[in-house]
């Protein structure tokens, strides 16, 4: 089942178009060549948008997450927080490696000082 109703995806001749809108409006997905794309699939667990392509293999945009959030009004407000999958926060010491409190929402507002933390990390993804 798709995670988004009005999310969809069609490979042409000329590359991948995104419609947010159930295909009233299309967009050509930027940042690819052109190049034939006969093959779609989102991985189950990844969530993962696999390209099954003609000429270049195969080619794998990674966790369309925040694609599937995206919406009309997502677009046209003047900012936009898209959910993030839970992650660990790991930081380098004299030591080797400290792994951090997890990163989710459920503690990103503790306090202004951890939340530039969390976004320092984000950012570096």
């Amino acid at each position: 089942m798709p995670k988004n109703q009005d999310l969809l995806y069609v490979g042409t001749e000329f590359g991948l178009f995104v419609s947010i809108d159930r295909g009233a409006h299309w967009t050509r997905w930027k940042g690819m060549p052109t190049v034939a794309i006969y093959d779609l699939v989102v991985h189950p667990r990844d969530n993962d948008l696999i390209l099954g392509t003609h000429g270049r293999s195969f080619m794998v945009l990674d966790d369309i997450s925040p694609l599937q959030q995206m919406s009309a009004a997502a677009l046209t407000a003047a900012s936009h927080v898209f959910d993030i999958a839970p992650a660990l926060q790991f930081n380098p010491n004299e030591n080797g490696w400290i792994v951090d409190l997890p990163i989710d929402r459920s503690n990103m507002g503790t306090s202004a000082a951890r939340q530039h933390e969390c976004w320092k990390v984000l950012r570096a993804r």
